[in-house]
Formats: C-alpha cells, structure tokens, sequence
C-alpha cells in the first residue's frame, strides 16, 4: 500500500531569529487538513531504507489549501503532523536533519529519479545545522521546525522540498501522518547522499502557510544637477534606515560605486536603487528609480567666408 506525509509549512511573522533551528508547537496557519486526529493513519514513509526523500508541490496544490498561500512571503516554519496507530507509535529521533528547497517547473508527476534534475531553480538549504536531532514525537499533533534559512516562494513556479537525514538515535523508525493518493510521486533513497532513487506513487499532503514579506525601508532623492559640459559625471543618492541591508543600483551609465548608496554616473535615462536583507537570503526586495537628465547641447559654430586672395590681399 502507498502512503503520504502529511506536513505543513509555516511562516512566521519576524525576520528575528534566522540561523537557529528550533521545534515549535500549535497549529499552521495554513495546512491541507483541518483536524490531524482524524486525518489518515501514522505509518513510515520516512525509515532506515528511506533516509532522503523528495516531492513537489505544484501553485495550484498551494493555492487551494484551506487558506490559500499568498505570494512574496518567506517561509521560515516546516510542520510535521504525526501521530496514529500503526506501530511504531513513539518518540523517535532522526539525526542531522536537513531541509532543502528550489521552485521547479517540473511537475509532480513528471519526477524522475535523478534528485537534482526535478529541482529547476537555485536550491534553498533551509536547514542545514549538521548537529539538529529532529524527534518524532508520541501523539497526535503538529510540530514545526523553525528553518535556518527561509525560502521566499515566487506564487508562480512549484516547490520541490527534499528532506534528509544520516540516522536514526533509537531503535524502529519515526512515524508520519500520510494518506494514500494518486497521481503523485515521491523519490526517496536508502543514504542522504544518495544522487539518484525509486520512484513511489504515494505523495506528501502539505499546506504552507506565509506571510507577506516586509520590505525594507528605502528612499531616494532625485538628482540636483544634470549631466553637461561642465558636469560630466553626478551622484546619485539612496538611503535606507532598516539595519544589515545590501544596495545595488542598476542603470545606463553607472561609472562606479554600484553597489553603494552613492553611485557616480555619466549618462542621462533610469536608475533603479535595490534595497535587501543581507541575510538571510533569498529575502524581500524593495526598490525605487530616478531619472537622470543631460543638458549637453552642440556648440553654435559658424565660419564666415574668407577674403578673396588678391595682389593687395
């Protein structure tokens, strides 16, 4: 029989506190079902044959969970929902967890078995704390593990989220709430280094839950003079009150200082200032543009006719 996890991911609301993976409790702002305790039965997909696992969400999937997930958030929270009856039905550790994400244009039914090729955009590595025991707990209920770093969904290409692991600290395996389903795949491998697996007909059920992102602070002042004779080059100026940020501005005729607040520039057209968080990354973007203008006019020259060469002349 195949089965599916069911987990969810979350988003909290603070950019506080990236770097440190932590366990939360409660409920996901957004998941794929409503009440764990009666959804589907505790069996492991996750086990000493099976120590990485991938599988795909498509926009779709993420827009029609019970709230549906909004665009432009980072996803800092991956929920797990266990419990059931199915043996084994206690506390279980798996050791050096790692959680990986990439948008992908891939399709869930499209995997193959190579794991790098069903991931199409940059991966994540949202979790990678070599030393994070990740326990499965007794009981029914949902646990979060907060992410070292978050994962800012585009809202218009799929997820492709693999898990891994290199062990287990106690004996059996852990055990995950899933359901049967079909129409979906999910690779899985015997070792967390392994670079290709087996195809499986069973899937993850998720619900993500996000917020939108706060942008940081940015501001720009237009520029006072325009380039001319007698001003080839001019500054531009940005400025931004939100801490650990980066700025690069982009634009015709940027001369030097690109990636500062000041750049020199030698050409009149649009600039466009860009404000991130240096980390955690990737992050939220905020930007804004300036027009820089050129007086710079052709000289008004005329050449009068010369006097005809004569004997006196």
């Amino acid at each position: 029989m195949k089965y599916i996890l069911v987990f969810t991911i979350a988003v909290l609301f603070s950019f506080n506190g990236f770097g440190q993976a932590t366990i939360t409790t409660g409920t996901p702002m957004h998941r794929s079902v409503n009440n764990v305790a009666t959804f589907g039965t505790n069996n492991t997909v996750i086990s000493t044959s099976k120590r990485k696992i991938q599988f795909i969400f498509s926009t779709t999937e993420l827009g029609g969970f019970f709230t549906p997930l909004p665009t432009n958030a980072n996803i800092d929270t991956l929920w797990f929902a266990h419990g059931g009856t199915v043996s084994p039905n206690s506390a279980q550790t798996m050791t050096n967890f790692q959680i990986t994400m990439a948008h992908t244009t891939v399709g869930s039914t499209a995997m193959t078995t190579n794991f790098a090729s069903n991931s199409t955009g940059a991966s994540v590595t949202c979790l990678n704390a070599p030393t994070f025991n990740y326990t499965a707990p007794n009981g029914t209920n949902w646990i979060g593990i907060k992410l070292t770093t978050p994962f800012l969904w585009n809202g218009t290409q799929n997820i492709c989220v693999t898990l891994q692991f290199t062990g287990f600290t106690a004996g059996g395996v852990p055990g995950f709430r899933m359901q049967t389903g079909t129409g979906f795949r999910t690779l899985d491998a015997p070792l967390a280094t392994s670079a290709t697996g087996t195809l499986n007909n069973y899937r993850i059920v998720a619900g993500f839950s996000r917020v939108l992102c706060t942008k940081p602070n940015i501001s720009t002042t237009p520029p006072v003079n325009s380039i001319s004779c007698t001003n080839p080059t001019i500054n531009l100026s940005g400025s931004s009150t939100t801490p650990n940020v980066t700025s690069v501005w982009s634009g015709p005729g940027i001369v030097s200082g690109g990636s500062t607040l000041t750049p020199t520039v030698n050409q009149a057209g649009t600039y466009t200032l860009t404000i991130n968080y240096a980390s955690p990354t990737p992050s939220c973007p905020a930007t804004q543009t300036v027009t820089v203008t050129s007086i710079v006019s052709t000289p008004n020259v005329s050449i009068a006719p010369a006097n005809p060469i004569t004997c006196t002349n």
